[in-house]
């Protein structure tokens, strides 16, 4: 007469299965909470001893309720050092993919952007891509718009880029001059 069985305190909201085990005369004590996709906040998920086994009389039931879906509030890791974004970014089990890029504001190693953005909340490994900075461009993309194709080529190629000419028709620009460049005049960009 000193057992009895313990009730089934499974998929209960936390106040009804506190109500149902005082009923049946048990303490409730609670373990740490785990995350679940399926089942909403406060519900419990496990006990401790299992429903219908042997537990004293009076004794205690030991559950774990849900924490609900498991998402995370992005932080902002602009202008953080790769290392740091990526510790940061694991901690909350999240991927990452990284892009690297010339910047003349951004010390190289540091995440000139992020996508999502900051604040956006994301679930478990969601892929975040950082823009890493390379530092300063070694080479900025000189002028050449409206210079023969000849001295914009050799202007272009002496400053160690690669030129590639598309031909596009114009009634405003004379015949083998540059009317538009890409990357555009003033941009950073490495020798290639």
């Amino acid at each position: 007469g000193r057992y009895t069985t313990a009730p089934s305190l499974l998929r209960m909201d936390k106040a009804v299965a506190e109500a149902t085990a005082k009923r049946h005369g048990f303490v409730i004590e609670y373990r740490e909470g785990k995350y679940d996709e399926t089942v909403r906040k406060d519900v419990v998920l496990e006990q401790d001893p299992a429903p219908r086994t042997r537990i004293v009389k009076g004794g205690t039931i030991w559950l774990v309720l849900s924490l609900g879906p498991e998402r995370h509030k992005l932080p902002d890791l602009r202008g953080k050092s790769f290392a740091e974004a990526r510790e940061e970014l694991a901690r909350l089990k999240l991927g990452y993919r990284r892009t690297d890029r010339y910047s003349d504001s951004v010390p190289e190693g540091y995440v000139i952007s992020m996508k999502p953005a900051p604040g956006t909340v994301v679930r478990p490994t969601q892929t975040v891509t950082l823009v890493v900075s390379k530092g300063e461009a070694p080479v900025t993309v000189p002028d050449v718009v409206g210079e023969h194709v000849d001295d914009a080529r050799g202007e272009l190629e002496e400053a160690g880029l690669t030129v590639v000419v598309r031909s596009k028709a114009s009634k405003d620009v004379e015949a083998d001059h540059v009317i538009n460049q890409d990357p555009k005049p003033g941009t950073g960009v490495g020798e290639s």
